[in-house]
């Protein structure tokens, strides 16, 4: 072996590997706590740069209909300054619809929660007249009542106790729990700014990145890896306007089959259904649980009713609609929509769900060039075997 400069380089990156590899097999718990620590600082810039790739989905439609405006009328500031306008509007649009949706729900829930107050008292009249029948039939019920022995100095014992010993630890529990969630909003406000200064220069970040990139890759390896960023970034973004379009139709599915049966609270059912099946598959079921939970308020039949109804509207939208709506919006069959769903829902749980699919879908593209490829040299064409 020929030890040149290039060749000593790649030996000592081997051996710098093999070390920190061994080190953290050795050291397992040390390295998770290292990689957690880490994750925990960029993190805000993790949910910074998925919030922009979602939210530049939209803006790209307001940005194109911004721009054919300032030249249609003649705006020169429009046709020069469109970003600011569309993040403007982009981020008013998401507001709307979050602020929509909870408009949608919040009064409902309250409607509920009256229900459930005034069928608490029946329902406690009930399980008095209950106990009261149970007493006449058992009158030796009364006496064995009487019978129990209780140990009022061990309970004040115990009483004194948790208030010498365990309030300590609710204060200190209530503590944690205010810092959490103070540390979860400074970080979905870090992550905003940051959202909203990728999508301001993304032109200019896209420009840095390849410069990077050629910088220190070489051309051949850099033009591969800014076509699987193109194609990743195509199909991450049909998925999520597919998996929008899916939700929408399960939504209107509900709403139209709900009002046919004449179920209650079919329009917030249907909302509740659109935001839960964004998360693949088995998001609709917290929109069941949720419509359940109200309808059996109303009428316990209905709600029965309702469960039929979702269980078959589930069975259309997972086998028929989903694999079609989504697979083709990424270009992947829905045979294997359907493995990268079980896939990732195994290995990874509903994060699974949401990025094995766009995976899948780049994966299954570069396979697909690469066999073409590969059979195009060799002159096989397997259409006419």
């Amino acid at each position: 072996m020929n030890l040149d400069k290039n060749n000593m380089k790649k030996i000592c990156l081997l051996i710098t590997f093999a070390i920190l590899l061994s080190w953290g097999i050795n050291n397992g718990l040390v390295f998770l706590g290292v990689i957690s620590y880490l994750f925990g600082l960029v993190s805000p810039f993790v949910i910074g740069a998925a919030m922009a790739f979602v939210l530049n989905a939209p803006m790209r439609v307001i940005e194109r209909n911004v721009r054919n405006l300032g030249e249609k009328k003649s705006l020169g500031f429009l046709k020069k300054n469109y970003r600011i306008p569309s993040i403007v509007l982009t981020l008013i649009l998401v507001v709307f619809f979050i602020w929509a949706v909870f408009m949608l729900i919040i009064p409902e829930l309250g409607k509920t929660a009256v229900i459930c107050m005034n069928n608490i008292q029946p329902f406690l009249e009930e399980w008095k007249e209950q106990a009261m029948r149970l007493a006449a039939d058992y009158p030796n019920l009364e006496e064995l009542i009487r019978n129990i022995d209780i140990n009022w100095v061990s309970i004040s014992q115990n009483v004194v106790s948790f208030l010498s010993v365990g309030a300590g630890s609710v204060v200190k529990s209530t503590v944690s729990v205010a810092t959490t969630v103070v540390s979860v909003v400074v970080n979905i406000v870090l992550a905003l700014i940051f959202a909203i200064y990728v999508l301001t220069q993304k032109e200019k970040l896209s420009r840095q990145g390849k410069k990077l990139l050629y910088a220190y890759v070489k051309r051949e390896r850099a033009d591969w890896i800014l076509r699987i960023m193109r194609l990743s970034n195509k199909t991450f973004s049909n998925f999520v306007t597919g998996q929008f379009v899916e939700a929408c139709i399960l939504g209107l599915m509900f709403f139209v089959t709900m009002s046919i049966f004449k179920l209650p609270y079919a329009i917030v059912v249907s909302v509740v259904i659109v935001v839960s099946a964004l998360i693949p598959i088995v998001g609709a079921f917290i929109g069941c649980v949720f419509g359940a939970l109200l309808i059996v308020m109303v009428s316990p039949m209905k709600a029965v009713v309702f469960v039929i109804l979702f269980l078959v509207l589930q069975q259309i939208e997972g086998n028929i609609i989903y694999p079609r709506v989504v697979g083709n919006s990424i270009g992947l069959p829905a045979i294997w929509v359907l493995v990268a769903i079980t896939l990732g829902g195994n290995m990874m749980g509903i994060i699974g769900m949401l990025i094995f699919i766009p995976i899948c879908s780049v994966c299954y593209t570069i396979l697909g060039e690469t066999v073409n490829s590969r059979l195009k040299k060799r002159g096989i064409d397997v259409e006419k075997q």
